[in-house]
């Protein structure tokens, strides 16, 4: 009951949020998947196939349902819940039941509130995957069914974001030093591992899409060593995430030092001490993530603070279950002794919770257009087409909102394609994909901001466009924009 309270309160502030940001493109790049398109060759993006995929999932259960990211969002929130409890419950169970009312100081300020409202990102997807491995390792005595389940549910994580390669060797380490048939769970984990990154591949040689794919791993290598002179280096950026999470969550940043005690404290915490170091790892392996390149975003640290808040839980319990062993031979009433640490926390998170807790008592979260408003404007704006170019970054979800698609292999005109940020010749290739597309198949609707994008100016489309573009009506979007929309003056 607590975790679909938790999953209501966040659908209900966040019900009119658009999915803007980048689930919109996600959400763009699967509505091709979803009528065809192939991956990497007939459809392009800057991100793993995993996290496409996923998206094409969740539009394909949804069926065009306005609310189903919604739900998505909600029901993710709902396994988050899940998780934490069944980790409370495989933590120190003679601390007791009490603990269950401290689930909000992890669940609803461990992150930015401003990471649910457009949408959840690549870190967190390949998060849960991994807390629903964890979960299943920590199982009193894992099968061999346990350690490749465990294991798939890892190469899915990878597939989503490709640098938790080094928390899946977290994994192996873990079980290495923990399983009791070590070499053979630590193999089957491994196969299991492989299992989905071994279909991706398949798929993409069964299509001819390998070459692009490759093409997709050396623009992000090259992308990643670009410093973005707006953005903040990894320092920089460690710390402005410690500040974040200070003002967010003063308590668990305090609570992770209780952690380190925990690991420091062997003789009374050798029955979980394993498990709080396996947390502690995957702590300082999610810390390597942001080092791979020159831009750091925030996002980027969201496993940091997952893993984190996964460690402050064990520092937690072992610091309520010290509490409970020096004062049990004084106070008769050990009701009265598990009692005071949740009721402490409480009261601290009601006095420090500060914004993180304000979605609680407050309305919707604040937007310029309601979401079914900017769907509706839409609607009427693409209604009898069929075909469609979103010349916006981030706004992706047009495609899917719409029930359309264009000819075009960059549903996303993002400006980094078409310059050198992936590399010169990639930039170059891009400008010439762009252009015979579009000339080719020129898309029945375009949106835009009020001026083109780099997609078009850098392919030298803007007299092709004022030729035989008009513009046909605008709309509120939900970044308080004008999205202007152009129909090709010859039907198609």
């Amino acid at each position: 009951m607590l975790a679909f309270f938790a999953a209501y309160l966040v659908g209900q502030h966040f019900s009119e949020s658009s999915l803007h940001g980048d689930s919109g493109a996600f959400a763009g790049v699967a509505q091709h998947l979803l009528h065809g398109k192939i991956l990497y060759k007939e459809v392009w993006d800057q991100k793993p196939p995993g996290i496409y995929f996923l998206f094409a999932f969740f539009e394909w259960i949804g069926h065009g349902n306005s609310q189903t990211f919604h739900f998505i969002q909600m029901f993710f929130v709902f396994i988050l819940v899940f998780f934490l409890l069944q980790f409370y419950n495989q933590c120190y169970k003679k601390v007791g039941w009490y603990f269950v009312f401290t689930i909000p100081l992890f669940l609803f300020s461990f992150m930015h509130w401003g990471y649910y409202y457009t949408g959840f990102y690549t870190e967190e997807y390949g998060s849960y995957f991994l807390l629903f491995a964890i979960l299943l390792l920590q199982m009193n005595k894992p099968s061999c069914r346990m350690y490749f389940l465990a294991g798939i549910l890892s190469g899915i994580s990878f597939l989503i974001k490709e640098p938790f390669l080094f928390l899946i060797f977290g994994f192996v380490f873990y079980i290495i030093f923990t399983a009791e048939l070590k070499i053979k769970s630590t193999f089957v984990f491994i196969l299991g591992s492989a299992l989905p990154v071994l279909l991706i591949l398949i798929y993409l040689l069964a299509n001819d899409a390998w070459g692009d794919y490759v093409k997709y791993l050396s623009f992000s290598v090259h992308y990643s060593a670009i410093q973005d002179e707006v953005k903040p280096g990894f320092w920089a950026g460690l710390k402005l995430f410690f500040i974040e999470w200070e003002k967010n969550v003063p308590l668990l940043r305090l609570l992770f030092w209780v952690g380190i005690g925990s690991l420091l404290d062997w003789k009374n915490n050798k029955k979980r001490w394993h498990f709080g170091a396996f947390y502690f790892a995957l702590f300082i392996l999610s810390a390597l993530i942001p080092t791979l390149g020159k831009v750091q975003y925030a996002h980027y640290f969201i496993p940091m603070a997952i893993f984190g808040a996964l460690f402050s839980i064990q520092g937690m319990f072992w610091f309520a279950n010290r509490i409970v062993a020096i004062l049990d031979p004084f106070i008769r009433n050990r009701y009265l002794i598990r009692l005071w640490m949740p009721l402490f926390l409480i009261f601290a998170v009601a006095v420090y919770g500060q914004e993180s807790y304000a979605f609680l008592w407050k309305g919707k979260f604040p937007q310029p257009v309601a979401e079914s408003s900017e769907r509706n404007s839409l609607l009427n704006a693409t209604h009898g087409k069929q075909s469609l170019y979103v010349d916006m970054e981030y706004f992706g979800y047009y495609y899917w909102q719409s029930g359309l698609i264009g000819s075009l292999p960059f549903p996303s005109p993002y400006a980094g394609f078409f310059d050198g940020t992936g590399g010169e010749s990639a930039g170059y290739e891009n400008r010439k994909r762009f252009k015979e597309a579009f000339l080719k198949s020129p898309p029945q609707i375009i949106i835009s901001r009020k001026n083109f994008s780099a997609a078009i100016v850098s392919t030298d489309l803007l007299n092709y466009t004022s030729q035989n573009y008009q513009l046909k009506d605008s709309f509120l979007n939900c970044m308080a924009e004008m999205s202007y929309v152009w129909s090709f003056k010859t039907a198609r």
